[in-house]
């Protein structure tokens, strides 16, 4: 009896197999996910309508809440159309408020999260789709975007919706024929969508493409025949606005002024030239961590590191317990199992993982050159890294490469399409460094380098100031102020004018009453009390706007004088220039005040600049 004891754990037929542990891991998988999704919740709603609108967030507030002429205007004009349509439907149900808009982001943003879990669960197990997942949830960019009203977070959840019909597309394991082209019509359309969410977009479709072409060879006749419609069809759909977009390069090329479609694509001409190291920054930095100081911040980075060898030891003192266990029952082969393999040895744990989830060959079967009538699945571990790893450098660094070749159209936002697959890439670090750092150990060390960064943008003002300027402007206004709005760069001053006075109005109504501001004796003008819309109509007047850099320099200064003809001070709201073209600009604007005006104050705000004039 104690023989067969001592010979039954060691027994195969009895021992608890490899194969059960992703059942085991299944009963948990919900409960992770909802962990993981709450966790994504409270990030991406914490916050959201602290801080006031930024400049780009007010080119949508006006595209999406004057009605649907103006949705159309933007869309003939170039815009791209499913954020605008969809953030009209939302603005005339909800409101306009800065919680109320950006709660469309954020959904979007919490629903991405949910989607990678599927699509890194169908490229590779639960296991990786859960980490991913995890990996998304805490990344700075990310979240930025999912409470920013722009097209960014929908253009992250289209590219996850495109890029999960599309691996269930390659898998082609349904049953019947109503599935699979369901499955088709669920992938062009989704793909369709990606483009008219942001134009850059179609650099995740070539990544899609290359990687079909990479499995040609091994894809059934049916599958490339579907394939082939699908893209086909996907063309179909952005041919009218490819047609647009060449046009609109073909009618700037000469002078240099891009506009329309091209504006939205990447507005050719006001870009910088990219620096080489952009693109690295952009997937290893900004990624995760907004700037190279929070990645390298060294109380951080010292804490990531211990945990990284603390967890390193806790695996090689378990390793070193379960090998001694072993060794006494004489279970060499687990024992020799347990020791770390080689990188190819994990693409073949990582192809077993899939088949145990049913995801993939059984491993019973797995295709080989000895048995002809195997078919190798066009969606195995291997193809799932090589299209994980296509959609990571596509469309990074192909609009960079194009940058250089015909001219500016990068920039770290447009390449947002790819952060769910450099969060499976870390997922997938992650999990290979499991045999040597347990999971716990390297995603707390992920979250604690992660943490001066989004402590830094929880706490810092990364959005236009658009209501503490003009909280500041009401506290002084008098009733022979004038306000003039100046744009430096190639869009007109309107637009400043627009977003500043809705933020100036509740700040007149609301500090000035009784002629008391804040508890004390205001300093202005007694009628200052009943300011109300008719004056701030008038400081609407299109006089009272320059568009400095759309206008020569010999037709700025009799702007200014109409707006000053009958005020005693002037109030100079435009946005800070950047260094190049925008600082030239602004300087022949100031050069252009009329002598007799006199520059007493100046405040500079985030994204807002303030002058005020003294005749």
């Amino acid at each position: 009896m104690s023989s067969i004891q001592t010979t039954v754990p060691s027994s195969p037929d009895t021992r608890i197999s490899p194969s059960l542990k992703p059942h085991l891991l299944s009963r948990r998988v919900p409960w992770i996910l909802m962990a993981i999704l709450a966790v994504a919740t409270c990030l991406r709603l914490y916050q959201l309508g602290a801080e006031s609108f930024s400049y780009d967030e007010g080119i949508m507030i006006e595209a999406t809440s004057s009605g649907w002429d103006e949705v159309w205007a933007n869309v003939t004009r170039g815009r791209p159309p499913l954020i605008v349509i969809t953030g009209f439907i939302w603005v005339n149900l909800f409101g306009e408020s800065e919680l109320a808009v950006r709660l469309l982001p954020a959904l979007m943003g919490i629903l991405s999260v949910g989607l990678l879990f599927g699509t890194g669960h169908i490229l590779f197990n639960a296991k990786i789709g859960l980490l991913s997942a995890a990996v998304m949830a805490i990344a700075t960019f990310h979240i930025f975007h999912s409470q920013d009203y722009r097209y960014y977070s929908l253009l992250t959840m289209m590219a996850l919706l495109s890029f999960l019909f599309y691996s269930l597309f390659l898998k082609d394991d349904q049953e019947t024929d109503k599935q699979r082209w369901t499955i088709w019509v669920g992938y062009v359309l989704c793909s369709g969508l990606v483009y008219y969410t942001h134009y850059q977009g179609v650099f995740l479709l070539v990544a899609q493409g290359l990687f079909f072409l990479t499995r040609w060879l091994v894809s059934s006749p049916s599958l490339r025949w579907r394939w082939f419609s699908s893209q086909l069809t996907i063309a179909l759909l952005l041919l009218p606005s490819l047609l647009k977009i060449v046009g609109d390069f073909t009618a700037g090329s000469d002078s240099g002024e891009f506009k329309g479609s091209i504006g939205a694509m990447g507005n050719l001409g006001p870009l910088s030239d990219p620096e080489l190291w952009l693109p690295f920054h952009t997937l290893f930095v900004k990624y995760f961590f907004i700037s190279i100081g929070n990645l390298f911040y060294w109380p951080s980075l010292l804490v990531a590191l211990t945990l990284l060898i603390g967890g390193f030891l806790y695996g090689w003192l378990n390793r070193r317990r379960v090998s001694a266990k072993e060794l006494e029952s004489g279970d060499t082969a687990t024992m020799l199992k347990n020791k770390p393999s080689a990188m190819n040895r994990w693409f073949e744990t990582q192809t077993a993982s899939l088949s145990n989830e049913g995801l993939a060959y059984p491993v019973s079967e797995p295709p080989t050159t000895a048995n002809p009538t195997s078919e190798t699945p066009v969606l195995n571990s291997k193809a799932s890294l090589v299209l994980v790893l296509l959609w990571v450098i596509v469309p990074v660094f192909l609009p960079f490469l194009l940058s250089k070749i015909f001219g500016p159209m990068y920039l770290p936002r447009y390449t947002i399409g790819a952060l769910p697959a450099m969060s499976i890439s870390v997922a997938l670090v992650m999990s290979q460094l499991h045999r040597w750092v347990p999971l716990w150990a390297s995603y707390g060390a992920l979250l604690i380098m992660v943490l001066p960064g989004l402590m830094m943008y929880y706490e810092t003002d990364f959005k236009d100031e658009w209501r503490s300027a003009a909280t500041y402007v009401a506290s002084q206004l008098s009733d022979r102020d004038r306000l003039l709005f100046a744009s430096v760069n190639n869009e007109t001053g309107d637009r400043i004018q627009s977003l500043f006075l809705r933020y100036l109005e509740p700040s007149v109504h609301s500090g000035f009453k009784d002629g008391i501001q804040d508890g004390k004796q205001a300093t202005v003008q007694p009628d200052l009390a009943i300011i109300g819309m008719e004056r701030l109509d008038d400081w609407r007047s299109p006089k009272c706007t320059v568009s400095a850099g759309l206008t020569p320099s010999e037709q700025i200064q009799p702007q200014f004088v109409s707006c000053m003809a009958d005020g005693n001070t002037l109030w100079l709201i435009s946005r800070p220039a950047k260094p190049g073209p925008q600082g030239a600009v602004e300087e022949m604007l100031l050069s252009s005040v009329p002598i007799e005006w006199v520059l007493v104050d100046e405040e500079r705000f985030s994204g807002v600049m303030v002058r005020r004039y003294k005749r």
